[in-house]
């Protein structure tokens, strides 16, 4: 499983689009904008979003997908 908070939204939605409802869920327009150029971490911690939950979705979405980083 891949270190979430590393990336940023648009490298998450690029391998695994159906992220799409969890990024927007937590972070709004900007957590699926691709220009927003923001880590994952960095992000969460702008809008004031706990970044395990985001993870937690994340890897939730991957497994129920099965994507394959």
């Amino acid at each position: 499983m891949p270190n979430f908070r590393e990336f940023t939204p648009s490298e998450i939605l690029a391998q695994m689009p159906q992220a799409r409802m969890v990024l927007a869920k937590h972070f709004g327009d900007e957590g699926i904008r691709t220009a927003s150029g923001f880590r994952l971490r960095d992000l969460a911690q702008k809008k004031d979003v706990e970044l395990s939950t985001v993870i937690r979705d994340l890897k939730d979405v991957a497994k129920s997908t099965g994507t394959v980083w």
